[in-house]
């Protein structure tokens, strides 16, 4: 990953909008100030477009999206060819498996690093948060006990917790994308 050598926008410092334009450095100290400056930080903080619309971040969703997909086409297409020998079955499952292998290809193509694995990983995790926060906070609230009103509460607030963790997540992975991105500009 190319670090950043001379920083060729004006970029305010946060403490004191000293422009840090010219200084060398990821992280740059303010000499006006003295305040120490992330400055991919500082950039994503600006970020003036969609945070879902970060470069890389649909290549990295790819695996999830086919496991979702896959999770209801796949017993659906062994299922159908049940009736056909071992051998069209496994030709079927090796064929799901070999696409799912390819996007992740995909994904490591935005990092060219274990960090695109990875929160290509963690993208399956923030789908669950999303896809599975309201069945279970159903199920939850209602071996919590009879009360209605109690398990209506309980349920909702999970939900919303499962929703906003998978959210965060979002961002998270967003972020890591601009990150990177702003990496990759040349700066001369």
């Amino acid at each position: 990953m190319k670090a950043i050598e001379t920083i060729q926008q004006d970029i305010a410092c946060p403490n004191c909008d000293y422009n840090l334009r010219g200084l060398h450095g990821d992280v740059v100290t303010c000499p006006e100030c003295g305040q120490i400056c992330d400055i991919a930080q500082i950039v994503i903080r600006r970020w003036d477009k969609p945070w879902h619309r970060a470069p890389g971040l649909t290549r990295l969703y790819l695996p999830v999206v086919w496991a979702l997909v896959a999770g209801w086409t796949v017993p659906t297409a062994l299922s159908g060819a049940l009736g056909a020998d071992l051998t069209t079955r496994l030709i079927l499952a090796i064929g799901f498996t070999i696409i799912y292998i390819f996007l992740f290809a995909q994904a490591w193509k935005v990092f060219r690093e274990i960090e695109a694995i990875w929160l290509s990983l963690f993208s399956h995790a923030i789908l669950a948060c999303y896809l599975g926060s309201i069945p279970v906070a159903i199920w939850i609230a209602r071996m919590l006990g009879p009360n209605e009103a109690f398990q209506l509460t309980v349920g909702l607030s999970l939900s919303v917790g499962g929703v906003a963790v998978g959210y965060i997540g979002e961002r998270y992975v967003a972020s890591r994308c601009i990150r990177h991105y702003l990496r990759r500009i040349p700066t001369s």
